[in-house]
């Protein structure tokens, strides 16, 4: 889904990638868009990311907590087309083991706002329980195990209501939802 995405809809667009991690899916849509930022929480990650990167010229990597209120001081000013949350967006409900996110989840939805030019669009992909599996493979490539996704064990999936509302109180309309079967 992803790819064939990117290669319609980020011709000569500015992008955002919140929570890049190591930089994969930004270096997925370099060929594409006009310029793609990526930041991330964990120095470790922008710093693999930046020796990872080194084939496309449009991509910037920046260290940046988005619960700090100097968030996107690299980029500072700058709107994009598009903004990505990729595997990321769950972590704002999860009170228990990411309380600074959860606390501030409708705070940082505005941030992310101000970040979108007029028309842009915020493109949120969290595969529910997949962000619980335990994690497989490398860095770069890692992958998860998963079962019964139809019975669900944990009790920390918010209900749509909920993000529906962050997204409400934050300023953003919702434009489709799409949830795999």
């Amino acid at each position: 889904f992803l790819k064939s995405f990117f290669k319609d809809r980020l011709k000569s667009k500015k992008v955002l990638e919140i929570g890049c991690g190591t930089g994969f899916w930004c270096n997925e849509m370099a060929p594409y868009a006009s310029k793609i930022v990526g930041v991330d929480y964990e120095m470790e990650y922008i710093n693999a990311a930046k020796n990872i990167q080194n084939k496309h010229a449009n991509v910037e990597f920046f260290h940046s907590d988005i619960t700090r209120s100097d968030f996107g001081s690299g980029f500072s000013g700058e709107r994009f087309d598009y903004i990505f949350m990729i595997d990321i967006f769950l972590f704002l409900f999860d009170e228990k083991f990411q309380s600074s996110l959860y606390q501030k989840r409708i705070e940082i939805c505005k941030k992310i706002r101000k970040l979108l030019n007029p028309g842009g669009v915020l493109l949120v992909m969290d595969p529910h329980l997949f962000w619980l599996t335990p994690r497989f493979g490398s860095s770069g490539r890692p992958y998860g195990l998963v079962s019964e996704y139809k019975k669900r064990k944990f009790g920390v999936i918010p209900p749509l209501s909920d993000i529906s509302t962050v997204f409400y109180e934050s300023g953003f309309a919702i434009q489709k939802i799409i949830e795999p079967d």
